[in-house]
């Protein structure tokens, strides 16, 4: 039996008076996303990251564990299919984009920061594994 730590980040987009997710069946509650994030500094690989978070259907931004930086006040845009942002801040710049499956149940994307002469770049890939509990 394995043990799994759960992180629980809960947001709701609620866009044009309702909560939506791209064509998906998937109800209001909180759905557990496993989320993999394989990250490169300069082209050399880094610390990848497998976790587990609870977000409701629709939700409009992730947590900084899994975009990598993020700047107060930013801004992230959902569309059914997608969740874009970019940031610009403290000496950091950058943007990110992930699509989402026709049925909402998968997304994958990149992030693309420079900070310092550093660019730090992020794939990230997330499937719903099951519901959560709250």
């Amino acid at each position: 039996m394995s043990t799994k730590v759960m992180t629980c980040v809960c947001f709701a987009a609620v866009l044009s008076g309702g909560i939506f997710l791209a064509g998906t069946a998937i109800t209001g509650t909180a759905n557990e996303w496993m989320i993999s994030v394989d990250e490169q500094v300069n082209g050399t690989p880094g610390n990848g990251l497998t976790t587990f978070i609870c977000l409701k259907p629709g939700f409009d931004r992730l947590p900084e564990k899994v975009t990598g930086p993020q700047c107060a006040g930013q801004s992230f845009q959902r569309t059914p299919d997608r969740l874009s942002w970019t940031l610009s801040c403290g000496g950091l710049s950058g943007e990110g984009q992930l699509t989402f499956s026709g049925d909402g149940k998968t997304m994958q994307g990149d992030v693309r920061v420079v900070k310092g002469g550093q660019t730090i770049t992020r794939h990230i890939e997330g499937d719903i594994e099951d519901q959560c509990s709250m």
